[in-house]
């Protein structure tokens, strides 16, 4: 399913984007979990991965599987002052996530 999945990546539409987070949408939130250690934030951080991954599919070069990929933006999920998602400072890690996601556009 992969193979055939991917190779028409640069035209991803909604059914695509449900098949990838009906395959990996628990290991995205899982990874999410561990990292933030709050549901609320896994939430959160799993709902950007599939919208990082949605606008950003045509940047999958298929060097690694698609299941990597994802995870990989999980990690690498950033929140505007400190590296990871999970980390801390005077900001609440939730507060710098919504205000990270209104940067991109997708919260109003």
């Amino acid at each position: 399913m992969e193979e055939t999945h991917w190779s028409y990546a640069e035209n991803m539409d909604a059914g695509g984007l449900r098949e990838l987070m009906r395959l990996y949408g628990s290991e995205v939130w899982n990874l999410a979990f561990v990292l933030t250690k709050r549901r609320d934030l896994a939430d959160d951080v799993s709902q950007d991965v599939f919208f990082a991954a949605y606008r950003k599919i045509d940047t999958f070069r298929g060097a690694s599987s698609v299941r990597t990929w994802l995870l990989s933006i999980t990690r690498n999920v950033r929140d505007p002052g400190y590296a990871v998602v999970g980390r801390r400072s005077g900001m609440d890690a939730h507060a710098k996530v919504h205000q990270s996601r209104r940067r991109m556009g997708s919260v109003r």
